[in-house]
């Protein structure tokens, strides 16, 4: 199956090279979860950020029993700061 991955801001580094715009197409198998999903893009376990999926956000709780299906537009966003 084949996804759509866009990373935003400062996780862009973590995107292969040749990636424009934050977004990259990930090829994946089936049955990979959000946080098979983070592992496959090198981000650290303990990363603070917000996922969705189909804009869709997914809960904490739920990265490691969500599973993706083909097609899937998957956005990696970090936290928010403001004042």
């Amino acid at each position: 199956m084949q996804l759509t991955v866009k990373l935003v801001g400062p996780l862009s580094r973590f995107l292969p090279s040749g990636s424009e715009g934050g977004i990259t197409k990930v090829d994946a198998e089936a049955g990979l979860t959000v946080s098979d999903l983070m592992k496959k893009l090198g981000l650290p376990e303990d990363i603070k950020c917000m996922i969705s999926i189909n804009d869709d956000l997914v809960p904490i709780g739920e990265r490691q029993s969500r599973t993706l299906s083909d097609s899937d537009s998957v956005k990696i966003i970090p936290p928010l700061k403001g004042g």
